[in-house]
């Protein structure tokens, strides 16, 4: 996924908007990209400088301030960050930690008009948003994307401190871009570990197939 926004976002810095205009921010449901197919974490942003933080519907309090220069202040129990503006519209918030090349990824969910709980939703979200003519070679669309033909192997029994118990199935596609899935002993669920975003479940071991594909081929 963060090659996506990565690849997305020269395309649209122009249409940034300043943070200075804060009605966009207020009121509305931001869903942070980390770790969304493992947790949904939701920052509402009160017109009183308070800041609701809502991790998997558990509701924590904090405040913001806006310090002027393109600065945010974020405070809670735990921390205080300084954020700086690295783009910004009433779809997207990016910020980047002061001192850091990394940034932080809010979606706005009120925008959406349903929830947003996968990195999947986002990335069909952005897509919607965004992407309206696609680079030479990219599908019109994500749905578009055509799975190819591909070759199962015979899973392989493992573990690790991180995954637990699991197998390891590797996925030869026709096209010769190879993969592997995982599938948990415990809870049978099929998911891939992504360099960028980590962990990334799915409904089925077709679907995580699909998604892996995606993943190798386009960088989604």
């Amino acid at each position: 996924m963060k090659a996506f926004i990565n690849d997305l976002i020269p395309q649209i810095q122009k249409y940034s908007q300043n943070l200075d205009n804060l009605t966009f921010l207020t009121n509305h449901h931001w869903i942070s990209l980390s770790e969304i197919d493992l947790s949904k974490t939701v920052y509402i942003f009160r017109s009183n400088n308070i800041l609701l933080i809502a991790k998997d519907g558990i509701v924590n309090k904090g405040s913001w301030e806006y310090l002027g220069n393109q600065s945010l202040l974020f405070e809670t129990d735990r921390q205080t960050l300084l954020l700086k503006h690295f783009f910004v519209d009433d779809d997207i918030l990016m910020l980047k930690l002061d001192g850091s090349e990394g940034y932080v990824l809010f979606v706005n969910e009120t925008k959406f008009g349903k929830e947003i709980n996968t990195s999947s939703d986002v990335l069909s979200f952005l897509e919607k948003k965004y992407v309206t003519q696609n680079s030479p070679g990219k599908p019109h669309s994500i749905q578009d994307i055509v799975l190819p033909n591909f070759k199962e192997f015979e899973p392989i029994a493992t573990s690790n401190f991180f995954f637990g118990n699991y197998d390891i199935i590797k996925i030869k596609f026709d096209d010769g871009i190879e993969g592997e899935i995982l599938k948990g002993h415990s809870t049978g669920q099929y998911f891939y570990n992504d360099s960028v975003s980590g962990r990334r479940y799915a409904n089925d071991k077709l679907h995580c197939i699909n998604i892996l594909y995606k993943s190798l081929r386009y960088n989604l």
